[in-house]
């Protein structure tokens, strides 16, 4: 029941930062059907969109809790979109109903008794204190509500465990079997080891290191500090710590695995240098019965017990022909994209056959074109090497003008359209976003200021540079008063962080009075006369900067040799 725990503790955890809403958890409406043999195998097997929904929301907290951005349409290498988590979430619920499916043919389904026991147990084990239970109640109405909820996560939870046991074998030979047709990776990942080393350029230098230590003119710890390159080793000893066979390059993880504890090695080579290593512990096997004696293996039968029981998953789907039917256009329309992406010839058909939504018989954009129909243009036409053409840009002008605030967008409209004022503002509005962003959180401060450590401020004032290069060549453009008040703003804000980066008062005065210059130009765009304010208060500060400086001055003066004698 583990897993089970694990998946009603972050049912709790949603229910109490308020991701499910009423409306959602009283959804009926489907997200996908269940088809084999390319029919419907019951709505009771469909995916509804509260249980869409719900993986979705907590997927995207996950990822975004972490740091991970989350394009809504976009995705690459190493940022998913929201639809492409649609697709797969669908996928991932569409197993479990297939499973579920599997149960009911086989008796496998728990029974209620055994369910509703089940949730009790969960239930009192994880609600313990009157604060969590009114938490319950506030957001769910009813502890029974809520138990309801937890019912469809346990009901899964079990079913996948009663089919598990059912058609994964367990069997000493099967896992054998496996074992010894996997077990090299099984090496890499199980066998263990802690050692230390010590890095050199030559093999005469590791020889010359190794014969100081084992003549005791000094200990290996102290060898590692005088001789070792690893910067990240040496001043503790060049110790490595616990690894597994699998973290280090082969020639190295050899050398620890093949020697004895407590006995340097002779000079091993790598792309880094000549090691010298020092095995103090390691766990090895090349058998079955070797492995099942290591503190791991228990880990590894419930590893190896999920990984058939995924295989079986796959397994029974062809021989079944089950096939998911997804309801929700934009994923579908996903799933057809991913599907076409690794096949060419696929991905010329569909080419045409998103052009056709795209476009008009004139060539003109559809106005009833979805957002993510564009969006999966954009991306089939970058596929086809036909990016930079006219259409392709009037499809990006058109996303600009729909999604102004995406990031993806923003990047190819001014890739397209680096001319244009109302796209060189968005672009500017984005890079001081991320700015601010990094200035006015302390982690991602701290988090940017190991990275480039004092060349942070220098990269900001480059941007800050260049953002306002830009905003003084918009104001004083024949751009639309809209876009000028727009490039004003934006010059304004970066004035301030301008300000918050300096100490020195003339400075600071310099920049005042370009803000006030701004907003004077503001003030006539827009006859905003709650402006005039504003620029009382900037001359405010300028004021405050002068005393400032006339205030060191004379402390500077009254500091002179004349005036202490």
């Amino acid at each position: 029941m583990k897993k089970v725990y694990i998946a009603v503790l972050f049912v709790i955890f949603l229910s109490i930062i308020g991701f499910a809403t009423e409306d959602e958890l009283n959804s009926s409406d489907l997200a996908a059907n269940i088809l084999m043999g390319g029919q419907n195998i019951g709505e009771e097997y469909g995916i509804t969109l509260e249980q869409y929904n719900d993986v979705m929301e907590s997927t995207v907290y996950s990822l975004k809790s972490q740091g991970t951005v989350v394009d809504d349409y976009f995705d690459n290498q190493n940022i998913p979109s929201k639809v492409g988590l649609g697709y797969f979430t669908v996928i991932y619920l569409g197993n479990d109903q297939i499973v579920k499916y599997y149960a009911a043919q086989n008796g496998l389904l728990p029974g209620e008794e055994e369910l509703n026991s089940a949730v009790d147990e969960i239930y009192n084990y994880n609600v313990t204190t009157d604060e969590v239970a009114s938490q319950v109640i506030i957001n769910y109405g009813s502890v029974d509500a809520f138990k309801d909820i937890i019912k469809d996560s346990v009901q899964r939870e079990m079913i996948n465990e009663n089919v598990m046991n059912d058609v994964v074998s367990m069997d000493t030979e099967k896992i054998r079997e496996y074992f010894n047709e996997n077990i090299d990776s099984l090496k890499d990942s199980y066998e263990k080891a802690s050692a230390r080393h010590i890095l050199v350029e030559t093999e005469e230098e590791a020889a010359s290191v190794k014969n100081m230590i084992e003549n005791e003119e000094l200990s290996f710890t102290e060898a590692a500090s005088k001789f070792s390159i690893d910067t990240g080793t040496k001043d503790n000893g060049g110790d490595l710590g616990e690894f597994s066979r699998g973290q280090m390059v082969p020639e190295f993880s050899n050398a620890v695995f093949d020697s004895e504890i407590g006995v340097i090695t002779d000079p091993v080579k790598s792309d880094y240098g000549y090691h010298l290593i020092l095995v103090d512990n390691k766990t090895s096997f090349d058998t079955l019965e070797e492995f099942m004696e290591l503190e791991a293996y228990p880990g590894f039968l419930e590893d190896y017990k999920n990984t058939q029981f995924e295989k079986w998953i796959v397994q029974y789907k062809n021989e079944k022909d089950f096939s998911v039917e997804i309801l929700i256009p934009d994923i579908k329309l996903y799933a057809e994209f991913f599907s076409s992406a690794s096949k060419p010839e696929k991905l010329s058909d569909f080419y045409q056959e998103i052009k056709k939504k795209v476009f008009s018989d004139d060539g003109s954009i559809n106005e009833n074109a979805t957002d993510f129909e564009l969006v999966t243009y954009i991306q089939v036409a970058d596929m086809n090497g036909e990016s930079g053409t006219e259409i392709y840009n009037n499809v990006i002008l058109k996303l600009y003008e729909k999604l102004p605030e995406n990031i993806t967008v923003v990047q190819l409209a001014y890739a397209a359209f680096p001319d244009s004022p109302e796209v060189i503002v968005g672009y500017e509005r984005m890079r001081l976003n991320d700015i601010e962003s990094i200035l006015y959180d302390p982690n991602a401060l701290q988090q940017y200021f190991n990275m480039y450590g004092n060349q942070l401020i220098d990269l900001i004032y480059y941007v800050l540079d260049s953002i306002t290069e830009n905003v003084d060549k918009i104001v004083d453009s024949d751009a639309t008063p809209e876009v000028q008040v727009k490039a004003i703003d934006l010059g304004l804000e970066s004035l301030e962080i301008y300000s918050l980066l300096t100490s020195n008062p003339g400075e600071k005065i310099l920049n005042y009075n370009a803000e006030i210059e701004l907003l004077e130009k503001k003030l006539i765009l827009t006859g905003d006369e709650t402006i005039n304010e504003m620029i009382n208060e900037v001359n405010g500060l300028i004021e405050e900067a002068k005393t400032s400086i006339q205030e060191t001055t004379e402390e500077s003066t009254d500091l002179t040799p004349e005036a202490t004698n």
